[in-house]
């Protein structure tokens, strides 16, 4: 049986222990990570991690990339999570980087009634 993660007063829950759970921040983490494969080397990343993105360094075998998870707050200027995203990324110039977030962008893309900053902003990237 699998247990999925999932957020409770901030905190990853319902996982069992042998899971590895990377959260940050001492506020309600969005963003957490569960690795829950023993062959799987998992390294935070510090510099690019706050209570809105968690930041790894994965390593299986031979193969290493970085993992991001973000949550991007609707309250705060787009270009401070754009500059986050700059660096994960300048950061995994030798590898491979997958960026998982949720960006809070409102687009008639996806049949939205509206297109939002966010979405317009991503668009020219």
């Amino acid at each position: 049986m699998h247990k999925a993660t999932v957020l409770y007063q901030g905190r990853a829950a319902g996982l069992d222990s042998k899971y590895r759970k990377y959260t940050a921040g001492l506020a309600q983490s969005r963003t957490p990570i569960t690795i829950r494969n023993k062959a799987v080397d998992a390294m935070l990343i510090s510099q690019h991690t706050d209570e809105d993105t968690i930041t790894l360094e994965i390593t299986r075998g031979d193969t290493t990339l970085i993992l991001a998870s973000m949550y991007w707050d609707r309250q705060k200027p787009i270009e401070q999570d754009l500059n986050k995203v700059d660096k994960i990324l300048k950061h995994g110039i030798r590898e491979s980087v997958i960026i998982a977030m949720d960006n809070n962008a409102r687009s008639t893309t996806w049949h939205d009634t509206t297109t939002n900053i966010v979405e317009s902003n991503w668009k020219n990237i």
